[in-house]
């Protein structure tokens, strides 16, 4: 099969600016301000799976250097996903292993081979991420964005903002509506 090349975008996006960009091993090709693979470059169906075989390239090499079965790197990937889609819901570790069929000591000690972080830092990570999200789309207050991103006080929600960003919530969203400027700026 050899799809139209623009109707990957979206599962592309979903492949390398998804659950593996929190995989710190992981080179995305970062041809963009914010790190993230141009999708632009990709006219072709050669170019598509050339970037499909990095990636899936990149994943075994992983999973051969920790020891990780396939199976098990499955069920991390796995994990990794059902985070980021439920990232606004009160998810710990004993649930997120608990979804993918793993022991919680298994599951933490193997997500940490895979990912190179912890699960909890990982999660704030996507937390933040998604805050960043609704910072810029939304018009949502802080409280708001900081329970849709899953914490329950807004206070420390601003405080981890700032430590993974370098800014307050309210400056992240003044900074970005700035003429000219963006995220990465």
């Amino acid at each position: 099969m050899r799809p139209d090349p623009r109707k990957l975008l979206p599962f592309f996006r979903f492949v390398a600016g998804g659950p593996l960009t929190y995989c710190r091993w992981l080179a995305l090709e970062p041809d963009r301000e914010d790190g993230m693979p141009s999708v632009t470059t990709r006219t072709s169906w050669k170019d598509w799976k050339t970037s499909f075989m990095q990636i899936a390239l990149q994943v075994q090499q992983r999973l051969n250097e920790t020891g990780i079965s396939c199976e098990v790197g499955g069920s991390l990937l796995r994990a990794l996903h059902y985070m980021t889609e439920h990232v606004d819901a009160n998810l710990n570790q004993e649930a997120v292993a608990r979804h993918v069929v793993m022991s919680r000591s298994y599951f933490s000690q193997c997500f940490k081979k895979f990912t190179g972080t912890a699960f909890a830092e990982t999660l704030r990570q996507m937390r933040i991420r998604h805050a960043e999200t609704l910072l810029l789309d939304t018009r949502l207050s802080i409280p708001e964005i900081a329970g849709r991103s899953g914490f329950e006080d807004d206070k420390y929600f601003s405080r981890v903002f700032r430590e993974l960003t370098g800014r307050l919530p309210s400056e992240f969203r003044a900074h970005a509506a700035l003429p000219g400027q963006g995220k990465g700026d």
